[in-house]
């Protein structure tokens, strides 16, 4: 294993292992608040992401789909923290959630046509989807 290799799987594992400090370090009085559980789930997505990574590297479907789990939740995260204060914000508010739905559509059709990449085994159906999730 090369010396760039073993520094890339060194420094997901250490992401990992920052994210999960992140996870503990979010104070826990009882409540179950949306943006705090979005917040731990994003960062324990992104730990798994990360060992997922060094582990087993980018190019694995199984990385793939974690890595489109932890964009989402990331989404989700900045979509409620962004709504949160929109409710005080009128029509500007409305019109950032309406970005972050449009994003979250975009996203979603992305990671659908890479999942029906990876299922097709076909080089057409393959050039097909390829081309799709490029023109998103």
């Amino acid at each position: 294993m090369s010396a760039g290799a073993t520094a890339i799987i060194l420094i997901h594992a250490v992401v990992a292992l920052l994210f999960c400090g992140i996870v503990l370090s979010i104070p826990r009085d009882g409540s179950l608040a949306v943006p705090r559980w979005l917040l731990m789930t994003a960062a324990v997505i992104t730990a798994l992401w990360a060992l997922a990574t060094a582990g087993i590297g980018r190019d694995d479907p199984a990385t793939g789909l974690v890595d489109a789990a932890r964009d989402a939740s990331w989404l989700a995260v900045l979509a409620v923290l962004d709504g949160v204060s929109a409710a005080r914000r009128g029509a500007e508010g409305r019109a950032r959630l309406t970005a972050y739905g449009v994003t979250a559509a975009c996203f979603l059709l992305s990671a659908g046509t890479a999942v029906a990449g990876q299922l097709a085994a076909t080089p057409a159906v393959t050039a097909l989807v390829e081309s799709t999730a490029l023109t998103l």
